[in-house]
Formats: structure tokens, C-alpha cells, sequence
């Protein structure tokens, strides 16, 4: 991709072009994450952003889809 080169942002903004979220669903079936972008829980401590996360991870396993996990404050054994 040319880095210098001109975007058309007319079906942007005209919400033409917008990804819906499609990832962590609720139990009223919205869903809260989209595919193929960087996500980011943060809160206080105990307030459930890894069984959050790992909600995300379990849906997507059982529906086929493959996950990258990243988590920089537990070991394998704490998570697990």
C-alpha cells in the first residue's frame, strides 16, 4: 500500500463501510469486539476483564475461530 497515496472517505462517513461488531456476544445476541482488531481491557482490579476476555476466547473456539491471547501480568499457571 502507497502510505502517500489518497483515501476515498466518502462510504465512511456516509457509515457505508462500517464493520459491525462481531466477536463477545451478550446474551441478548449483541455482540461487544470486532474481527481483526486490537482489543483492550481495562478496569479495576477484580472487576472480570479476564473472564471477559476469556468469554471472547471460549465463544470463539467453540464456533471454530482460532485466538491470539495476550496477557503481560499472569504466567500459564495463574490464567489456567
Amino acid at each position: 500500500a502507497d502510505l502517500g497515496a489518497a483515501i476515498d472517505l466518502t462510504g465512511a462517513l456516509a457509515g457505508l463501510e462500517t464493520p459491525r461488531p462481531a466477536l463477545l456476544q451478550r446474551i441478548d445476541g449483541i455482540h461487544l469486539l470486532y474481527r481483526g482488531k486490537v482489543h483492550w481491557f481495562q478496569g479495576e482490579s477484580e472487576s472480570c476483564k479476564t473472564w471477559g476476555a476469556l468469554l471472547a476466547v471460549d465463544q470463539t473456539l467453540r464456533a471454530g475461530g482460532r485466538v491470539l491471547y495476550v496477557d503481560f501480568e499472569d504466567t500459564e499457571h495463574t490464567l489456567i
